[in-house]
């Protein structure tokens, strides 16, 4: 169930809306597509290129008031709140632009759809994880380009087209806008870790859905309660989707713990304090875990639960999936049902730390493209995007 949109914010809306249409062509040429707060973090290094490298001016739009891309400030940004409601189905029905891009899936399956008019569609993925396991079945099929996080992708494309006989899209070696962000932010000689005091642990769920139930639901609260008992330091991140659908309960589990002095509850994606300052992250099958291993080289523990599964028919294309087999090389994965282990294996994994960067170095260097440099070999293609789509 969505959120309660008040009055005067549908009237914005529409005068957003309204703001967007009476602009000139030549400064929504290029529009990008926010769902949300969680995930300006994705789109930032590709528009903060476009913007500072190139002069280009363009349009945000976003289906939530607190989107942080919607406050930049930037003159060349031309940001808009559309909601997510009828009037954002009509808006992109009608869109005219020589290049949109989104990190929603989905397009031309669920409510947003493609323009009547030409229009080119970049897919840029929010998550390293496979394209063939959580995503629905055809989530791609209407794009025309996707800026691919790494190898992996590639193949399953590929091999979806190949299964169902598609024309093929246009795949670019893109990166991970949310990892670059991390590298960036962290520091070389990882100070940001503390030496002193509790060590600490993220506790980053995935959320339910796909005919599961929500894991923070049934593992988290003794598993909270167990490491904080053991004198760590904990932070629960919880998912967009959970903090959707979930409301209640979230505000429940944070009132539980609120007043441990060693316990922080946290919803806002775009923070990264506290994946810096951890030493450990717990999680399941959450992309969180690989933004975690791979911006920072430290381990995570896997709880083995039933994996998240929106299409059915992923194993036709005899791929396993990235999250499947990364697992045990950037850390280990034990069943939740021995919480006290868990604790024990969490220690553990955090004074063996180090022994895991090496290997979390390698695995992503096979598995993502451009470290360092997503945002601005996203902006370039971009360009050449909108050059070949205005000719």
């Amino acid at each position: 169930m969505g959120r309660i949109v008040p009055r005067l914010e549908i009237l914005r809306q529409w005068a957003d809306v309204w703001r967007f249409q009476l602009l000139p062509a030549r400064e929504k040429s290029i529009v990008f597509y926010s769902e949300g707060p969680a995930y300006w973090v994705h789109l930032q290094p590709v528009i903060e290129s476009l913007v500072e490298d190139h002069g280009i001016t363009l349009c945000y739009l976003s289906s939530h008031p607190g989107d942080p891309g919607l406050s930049t400030n930037n003159p060349r940004i031309k940001s808009f709140c559309i909601g997510e409601g009828d009037l954002r189905t009509s808006l992109f029905k009608s869109l005219k632009a020589d290049v949109v891009v989104m990190t929603m899936s989905d397009l031309g399956q669920l409510r947003i759809k493609r323009s009547v008019h030409p229009v080119h569609y970049v897919h840029v993925f929010h998550s390293i994880v496979s394209t063939h396991m959580v995503y629905r079945k055809g989530a791609f099929d209407y794009f025309d380009s996707l800026f691919l996080v790494g190898p992996h992708q590639r193949s399953e494309i590929r091999r979806m087209e190949e299964l169902d006989h598609l024309p093929a899209k246009n795949l670019v070696e893109h990166g991970y806008g949310r990892l670059d962000s991390i590298l960036h932010n962290a520091d070389a000689d990882g100070s940001t870790l503390p030496t002193a005091g509790p060590k600490r642990i993220v506790y980053a769920p995935s959320w339910g859905g796909f005919g599961r139930p929500e894991p923070l639901k049934t593992h988290g609260e003794a598993l909270t309660a167990r490491l904080l008992e053991a004198g760590f330091h904990v932070t629960v991140r919880s998912h967009p989707m959970s903090q959707l659908n979930s409301r209640s309960f979230l505000d429940a589990f944070a009132a539980k713990f609120r007043d441990h002095p060693r316990f922080i509850y946290e919803e806002d994606m775009g923070l990264e304090d506290s994946l810096h300052q951890a030493h450990l992250m717990i999680s399941d099958w959450s992309g969180a875990a690989f933004d975690f291993a791979y911006g920072l080289e430290r381990p995570v523990l896997f709880m083995d639960i039933p994996r998240k599964i929106n299409n059915p028919a992923y194993e036709e294309l005899g791929l396993a999936p990235l999250e499947e087999t990364v697992r045990s090389e950037i850390g280990r994965i034990m069943a939740p049902a021995v919480i006290d282990d868990m604790v024990a294996v969490a220690g553990q994994m955090i004074a063996e730390a180090p022994r895991y960067a090496a290997a979390i170095r390698q695995s992503r260097a096979r598995n993502v493209f451009n470290v360092g440099e997503s945002g601005k070999r996203g902006a370039e293609h971009i360009l050449e995007l909108r050059r070949k789509t205005s000719a």
